[in-house]
């Protein structure tokens, strides 16, 4: 409850206090440091759970992944993701490999994103080809957002929101237009409504 609250030194006080803390108590904790951007204490907390010898579990991986990612500790997030995989022999699921397009994209590590596609043991889904169109966003790339955005679409998980992202990176708007009519969306007008009374 503390975590949620933003109460971290109150969740870690809990947390000391506690007689029996299994996995789920650690991951809890850890947990909370990802939800609030604290990737250099998710680290650590990691790092002691694999030092007391507590269950590392997919649940745990997937919290450091997204500290590292929202605290951009690329180099952390790539060494947690290989740990994951060779010596704890966990199945890399599509969400782990969503924070680590997520992670790289954050750095514009576009090369070893496509690669890191190229290898998955499953085909990338909505998530992945959404966390890389984001990054695409992030350093104006538009060939890579057009790669993301052309594979949502294949996959049936274009929208317009999509094609907002890829438009706003295109220089003339003419030529956004065209892009998105090209691949058959189109963009619904927003509206609002108020009530007077």
């Amino acid at each position: 409850m503390y975590a949620k609250c933003g109460q971290l030194d109150l969740s870690e006080c809990v947390f000391e206090e506690m007689e029996n803390t299994g996995s789920v108590s650690w991951n809890a904790l850890l947990t909370a440091y990802s939800m609030h951007g604290e990737g250099d204490r998710a680290l650590s907390v990691f790092s002691l759970m694999e030092k007391r010898g507590v269950e590392v579990d997919s649940i745990s991986f997937l919290s450091v992944l997204s500290a590292g990612r929202h605290a951009g500790l690329v180099e952390e997030g790539r060494k947690i993701f290989h740990c994951m995989r060779d010596k704890y022999h966990i199945k890399s699921e599509v969400e782990r490999y969503v924070c680590l397009v997520d992670l790289l994209g954050c750095d514009g590590l576009f090369s070893e994103i496509m690669d890191l596609l190229k290898t998955m043991p499953m085909k990338p889904d909505g998530g992945v080809w959404g966390a890389l169109l984001d990054a695409s966003r992030m350093h104006s790339n538009i060939k890579i957002a057009e790669v993301a955005l052309k594979h949502l679409v294949k996959i049936g998980q274009g929208n317009p929101s999509h094609c907002v992202v890829l438009s706003s990176l295109y220089s003339h708007a003419v030529h956004a237009g065209v892009k998105m009519s090209d691949i058959g969306l189109r963009k619904n007008p927003g509206y609002s409504r108020v009530e007077v009374k």
